[in-house]
């Protein structure tokens, strides 16, 4: 699919250079003289108008690529949170069962001991 002379989907070609000062075929001389002045103002005004769009088109290409992209990348990385965070609150319960078993068993511990010591010093102690 296309939009003017580009293709809508990105096609990873990056200018890394633009030559500057490129001779074109007509000289400027021979413009000059047969548009005359108001003629070379009026194309000179136009070619900057061109170019002044053609800048426009690109950043607003350039600026919904971008969007697009970090669209893309913004939602992988909301999935990749949620399964993590999935991950994560099943450790977490895991974790709180392991806990609560080895307080279960701690507390039965305690009762024990606190139940033979006072077997103990009732055994011992016990009525005289």
């Amino acid at each position: 699919m296309f939009f003017g002379l580009t293709a809508l989907v990105d096609d990873g070609i990056v200018v890394d250079e633009v030559k500057k000062g490129v001779t074109s075929m007509f000289p400027v001389r021979v413009l000059r003289e047969r548009l005359g002045a108001d003629g070379m103002a009026e194309l000179h005004t136009v070619v900057n108008d061109a170019g002044r769009q053609w800048k426009e088109d690109v950043l607003a290409i350039t600026a919904e690529r971008f969007e697009r992209r970090l669209a893309e990348e913004i939602g992988a990385l909301r999935v990749d949170m949620a399964k993590e965070f999935a991950v994560t609150r099943a450790d977490l319960a895991e974790t709180r069962v392991s806990l609560f078993k080895w307080s279960f068993v701690f507390w039965i511990g305690q009762v024990a001991a606190v139940t033979g010591m006072m077997a103990f010093l009732l055994r011992t102690l016990g009525p005289r």
